[in-house]
């Protein structure tokens, strides 16, 4: 009552439990008048199918689309959009899941809900609290500006707990506080505020400056100084490795994740299902919308999920929807966070507005596990042997090396030539990191490590792969710029310095 002051007849949406159980909040909405009730009940059929299986999913897109046009034939009837969605004490998980579903699509959004909407749930056990805080946390995430509010309000003496969340509200702590006090008076339970979480800063179209900012008005000097009195010393690369074995073979009818442009942060990976292999090696994909491709091993990754718990940075897919047509797709991230009853706080890389709250469920391993059948066959003394034969041809005063493999189940190579420094780490198992360290200003590193990894490393290592190559200036004053940038003819020039000689930089620091 207290969030829907405003409103002479809100239209209230209640998602109740089964037919065979009372809904408490149904009939308390009911007897306080005013209001414009919407009721649902669990769909059949989804509590009772198998975990996981094609009936379940089958059984939650029917509940789905028959939510969705009752809601929308109830609201035409009423002739006013929903102003609140309540969740009964006994409203089921999977309900909550096709519930999100419904109110994951933006334009659904609007169509259905006011600007300023609220979302209240009741909970008395764990399991309900888990899935039901989450559930207003994904509104959180899909509303994503201010005003935007999600509070979790506890009762000192019992397990009852009472989520909220709001849009739209300015008022709403004020109102959050005047909803406790009157719990307290009219039930003697005392209400406090557990947890509460705000949106995102949002744009104001009617800002007005106080204050203009030119750039004259900045002393630019300190950074000019910078700037011009980098000197570089040295110059570092750092390359990951990873053996990447051969992907099992796929069999037509298996169910597989698509995507044709695969990157490790970013990318969207659409369900379809193999219909054979080519007879170059590749396969024929139908994707859930009806679109067939023919693609390489590479672009696929076969659909296989884990009942093992995923761990905090665990690279994920997470299921959503997305477009302008609302089509489920899995999209890449991040476990930040182990919740219980199966809930993992995630980040979206595609999504830049913070965490969102997911079931297990809802993930899967971003990366396919590789065949089990095949062998790096990579060992301490392979890796010496292929350093050794790769650096050899590259020095002219010798090559020394010191090798161990008493760390851990791996090795850590040592290499000492001319005037640079390479310390490699091996897990003992699929990663590879190699430091290489350049002990001169006047030459760039890249010809070295072209020469190094390409007809060193890469083509002695079977399955080797470079995962990251980060390469970056080493030396004094705060040095940012490499070679490439010092030696240019255009250094120091931006800023309307004179370019420094090599002379007057060599009498600088002789004194």
């Amino acid at each position: 009552k207290s969030l829907l002051d405003h409103v002479n007849e809100p239209v209230v949406l209640v998602l109740c439990g089964p037919d065979s159980t009372e809904c408490n909040a149904f009939d308390a909405l009911n007897e306080g008048g005013n209001r414009h009730l919407i009721q649902l009940r669990s769909c059949l059929n989804v509590g009772s199918a198998p975990q996981k299986s094609e009936e379940r999913r089958s059984a939650m897109i029917d509940c789905y689309l028959s939510w969705t046009s009752y809601i929308a034939n109830a609201t035409t009837t009423l002739a006013q959009k929903i102003h609140a969605v309540v969740l009964d004490h006994d409203a089921e998980f999977e309900m909550g899941q096709v519930l999100h579903k419904v109110f994951e699509s933006a334009h659904v959004r609007g169509d259905f809900l006011v600007d300023d909407f609220a979302v209240v749930t009741v909970a008395s056990d764990t399991t309900n609290q888990s899935w039901k805080s989450a559930l207003l946390e994904r509104f959180r995430t899909l509303t994503i500006f201010n005003p935007v509010y999600h509070a979790q309000v506890g009762f000192e003496g019992c397990n009852y707990q009472m989520g909220v969340f709001s849009t739209g509200n300015v008022e709403f702590y004020g109102q959050i506080i005047h909803t406790t006090r009157a719990i307290s008076e009219t039930t003697g339970l005392v209400a406090f505020l557990e947890d509460s979480k705000a949106g995102v800063t949002s744009y104001e179209p009617d800002f007005a400056p106080t204050k203009y900012v030119t750039n004259d008005m900045y002393n630019v000097t300190p950074a000019a100084e910078q700037w011009l009195g980098q000197k570089l010393l040295g110059q570092q690369a750092i390359l990951q490795y990873e053996i990447l074995l051969p992907k099992t073979e796929l069999e037509p009818g298996e169910r597989v994740l698509f995507n044709d442009d695969v990157h490790n942060w970013y990318g969207i990976w659409y369900s379809g299902v193999i219909l054979q292999q080519t007879k170059e090696g590749g396969y024929l994909v139908e994707l859930d919308g009806g679109e067939t491709l023919e693609s390489n091993r590479d672009l696929i990754r076969k659909f296989e999920t884990s009942d093992t718990q995923f761990k905090f940075g665990d690279r994920i897919l997470v299921e959503r929807l997305v477009g302008e047509e609302d089509e489920y797709a899995w999209l890449q991230g991040s476990v930040t966070g182990v919740l219980e009853e199966g809930w993992y706080k995630v980040r979206i890389f595609e999504d830049s507005y913070g965490e969102s709250v997911v079931s297990h469920d809802e993930l899967i391993h971003q990366f396919e596990a590789p065949d089990p059948q095949q062998l790096s066959g990579l060992t301490t003394e392979k890796l010496k042997v292929v350093f050794t034969e790769a650096l050899d041809d590259l020095s002219d005063a010798g090559l020394d090396m010191f090798v161990t493999d008493r760390v851990g189940e791996g090795a850590v190579i040592v290499c000492f030539l001319d005037d640079i420094l390479i310390v490699a780490t091996w897990d003992g198992r699929i990663h590879l990191d190699v430091n290489v360290f350049g002990f001169f200003n006047n030459a760039p590193l890249g010809p070295f490590l072209d020469r190094f990894v390409n007809s060193g490393l890469l083509g002695n290592i079977d399955y080797l792969t470079m995962v990251s190559k980060d390469e970056q200036p080493r030396g004094r004053g705060r040095i940012v710029n490499g070679w490439q940038d010092l030696q240019s003819f255009w250094f120091g020039r931006l800023l309307g310095y004179p370019e420094r000689s090599r002379d007057d930089e060599g009498n600088r620091e002789s004194s």
